[in-house]
Formats: structure tokens, sequence, C-alpha cells
């Protein structure tokens, strides 16, 4: 094979004369043809961007195209296959009776949503993403001393709200966390 780069025009003329012949070569081998489609487009665009590799004559050009396209059709299939692990490993822990239910954790979802937007992204941030609160602090872009007064505060009002008395949560009140409300209406949350 040749591996004089080809001019833009003939690059052109080599992708749109191969392409019916790409499309087929993907509608033997997947099974829909949108599949098919994607994965044409996909190898004309790898095609495009290595065009400085493309041979010039046109034999040669044609089998390097199939050569982009069966290396565009290995990734699709390692693509599937992972997918499909993926998707097998979750409904494997969906499936599992340790893994907490959809309201496992929501009185502690509520409060956090309950917090400032400051207060509760740092908690996320920190509990949820495993961040350290120096990372955290960092992300959000301020200071430590200041994540580290945020996240007491927090910590505080957490606790509160978690610790309601039983004679409020039995009563049924829609005020389900008042210290959180108490602080936010004190103008502590920030």
């Amino acid at each position: 094979m040749t591996r004089t780069s080809a001019p833009d025009a003939a690059v052109r003329a080599a992708l749109t004369e191969n392409s019916p012949r790409i499309l087929a070569y993907f509608l033997h081998r997947v099974p829909s043809r949108e599949d098919a489609a994607d994965l044409t487009n996909e190898t004309l665009l790898q095609a495009w961007k290595s065009r400085r590799r493309m041979p010039t004559a046109p034999d040669e050009a044609r089998l390097w195209l199939y050569g982009v396209a069966r290396n565009i059709q290995r990734h699709h299939w390692r693509g599937i296959r992972t997918r499909d692990e993926l998707t097998k490993r979750l409904a494997e822990t969906l499936d599992d009776p340790l893994t907490p239910g959809a309201d496992a954790g929501l009185d502690v979802r509520r409060a956090v949503d309950a917090l400032p937007t400051a207060q509760a992204e740092l908690i996320r941030l920190v509990h949820w993403d495993d961040l350290t609160l120096e990372d955290a602090a960092q992300l959000l872009r301020i200071p430590s001393s200041t994540a580290r007064s945020r996240y007491a505060r927090a910590k505080v009002l957490l606790r509160e709200a978690l610790c309601d008395p039983p004679a409020a949560r039995s009563a049924g009140t829609e005020s389900v966390w008042p210290p959180v409300a108490a602080a936010r209406a004190q103008g502590l949350g920030a």
C-alpha cells in the first residue's frame, strides 16, 4: 500500500464512493439499520480525521476504509459487552437484599435538601461523593476555614433535624425540620 497523503478532494471522493460499501459492511454485521448508519458515520468521520494516512490509490483507499470500519466495529462490540456486563452487575446489586431500598435514608436526604444550598452541597460532596473537606472547599472555591464553619453548622442543623422529638413526628406536622427553617429565618445558614 502506498501511504502518500491524498489531497482533500481525493479523500472526499473516496469517502463518497465507498460510503455505500461501508454501510453494507455494517448492515451485514450489526442487528439494526440505525446502528449500521451510526457506525458508517463514525467510520467516515474517523477516516476524515485520519485522511493524511489514507492511500492515494482508489483500491488501496477502499481497503484502508474497510480497515477503519473493522476497528470501529470492534470498538462497538467491545462497548456493547462492557455495557452488558455493567448492566448485569447493576441488576445483581439491585437484587441484593442488603442494598437499601428507594426510601432508605429518605429522612437524611430530606434533611440535607432542607439545608441552605451552600451547606447542603458541602455535605453532599463530603459524605456522598467522598471528597475531603479541603477538596470540597477547593471545588467550591471557598476558603477551607469557611468550609469548616459551614460544615460544622450543617452538622448541627442535621443533628437537630434528624433528632426531632418523637412527639413532633407522631403529631404528623408538615414542618418536619423546624431547626433548619428557623436557622434560615435567622440568616444562620449561609
